[in-house]
C-alpha cells in the first residue's frame, strides 16, 4: 500500500484543518479521526463534514498524490458506529483504523464493510482495515486468533489507552516505554507474521514538539519489526519517514547481495561474499525483500 509509513490524523471535527487535507494528501497519508478527536455531541456534524471533504477527492486522480485517506471510525457497539461506516464505505476512502479492536470486532467490521461495498457498487475488500490494538484483551485476541478477515491489512499499537490500563504513565518518562509495552509490541510484531498481516505500525508520540524523542521512539520501533509509526502533527511527518524509509545504501547493498548471489550460483556456490560479509540464503531473501517493500525489485 501506498505510503503508510507516517499516517497523520486530522481531527474530524476540526473545519480548518480537514480543509488542509487535500494537500496533505501530496505528502504522506491522512487519518480522519472521527472517534477520539471529536466530541459525541459533535460526530454528526463531523460526519457531514468529512463527507462533504471526501466529495471533492477524485479517487481515480491519486497518480500526483503521496498519500491515502483513511479514516478512524468509532468503534463497533457504540452509537456513532453504523452512521460511521454508512459515510465511510465509498470509493475515497482506502481504509478504515479500528480503534480498541479484537479478533472479533476486526471480523464484525469486516462483514459489515462488505454489505455496504455492495450496496455502492465497490469491489469486494476495496475498503482496508487496520485493527488499533489498545487494550489487554484487543492484544490477547490477536495473540489467540488462527486468522482474520482478508481486508485486515495489519495492526498498529496504541501506548496511550494500553498504557492506561496498566496504570503506566503516557508519556513514559524520559520518553521511554519500559518492558511491559515492549514486550507487548514485540509479540505484536510476531502474531502479525502469524496471522500473514503486514508487519505493525507504532502509535502515535503526543509530544509534538520533541521531535528528537519521536525519532528515538520511531527508531525503536523500527528495530522491533514496525514499519511505520503514526503521527499527530505535519512536523511529525518528514521525522519519522526519515525512520522507517529504506536507506539508499542499504538498497545498494541489497542489489549487490543479489548480483553477488547470482554470479555465485552461475558457479556452482552456495554462498558468496559482499563487504567481507557472508551471503546465504536467508541474507539474499532479505536482499530481495527490501527492495521489494522499496518497490525496486530486482528483475
Amino acid at each position: 500500500m501506498r505510503d503508510l509509513e507516517a499516517m497523520l490524523y486530522v481531527p474530524a471535527g476540526d473545519a480548518r484543518k480537514l480543509d488542509k487535507v487535500p494537500q496533505l494528501l501530496a505528502t504522506t497519508t491522512i487519518i480522519v479521526d472521527l472517534e477520539d478527536a471529536v466530541a459525541a455531541e459533535a460526530k454528526e456534524d463531523a460526519r457531514i463534514a468529512l463527507g462533504r471533504m471526501l466529495d471533492n477527492i477524485d479517487p481515480a486522480d491519486s497518480g500526483d498524490r503521496r498519500g491515502q485517506i483513511w479514516v478512524r471510525i468509532n468503534a463497533p457497539g457504540t452509537d456513532a458506529y453504523t452512521a460511521d461506516l454508512d459515510t465511510c464505505i465509498r470509493a475515497e476512502v482506502c481504509g478504515l483504523v479500528v480503534p480498541k479492536a479484537t479478533a472479533d470486532s476486526l471480523r464484525a467490521v469486516a462483514s459489515h464493510a462488505q454489505q455496504r461495498e455492495s450496496a455502492a457498487g465497490l469491489t469486494a475488500d476495496s475498503v482496508a482495515l487496520m485493527g488499533l490494538i489498545e487494550t489487554v484483551g484487543g492484544w490477547h485476541s490477536v495473540r489467540t486468533a488462527t486468522d482474520l478477515p482478508a481486508r485486515v491489512h495489519g495492526l498498529s499499537f496504541g501506548a496511550g489507552d494500553f498504557s492506561l490500563e496498566l496504570g503506566l504513565p503516557f508519556p513514559p518518562p524520559g520518553g521511554v516505554q519500559g518492558h511491559t509495552l515492549l514486550v507487548a509490541k514485540a509479540e505484536l510484531v510476531l502474531h502479525s507474521r502469524r496471522l500473514g498481516l503486514a508487519p505493525p505500525h507504532d502509535g502515535v508520540y503526543p509530544a509534538f514538539h520533541d521531535l528528537d524523542t519521536l525519532r528515538a521512539e520511531a527508531e525503536i520501533a523500527r528495530s522491533m519489526g514496525f514499519v511505520g509509526k503514526h503521527t499527530i502533527h505535519p512536523d511529525q511527518v518528514p521525522v519519522v519517514r526519515s525512520v522507517f524509509d529504506r536507506d539508499p545504501a542499504e538498497l545498494d547493498k541489497a542489489r549487490r547481495i543479489l548480483d553477488a548471489a547470482e554470479q555465485a550460483r552461475r558457479l556452482g556456490l552456495g554462498n558468496a561474499n559482499v563487504d567481507g560479509e557472508l551471503v546465504d540464503v536467508p541474507v539474499v531473501e532479505r536482499a530481495r525483500q527490501l527492495l521489494q517493500e522499496a518497490g525496486g525489485k530486482k528483475s
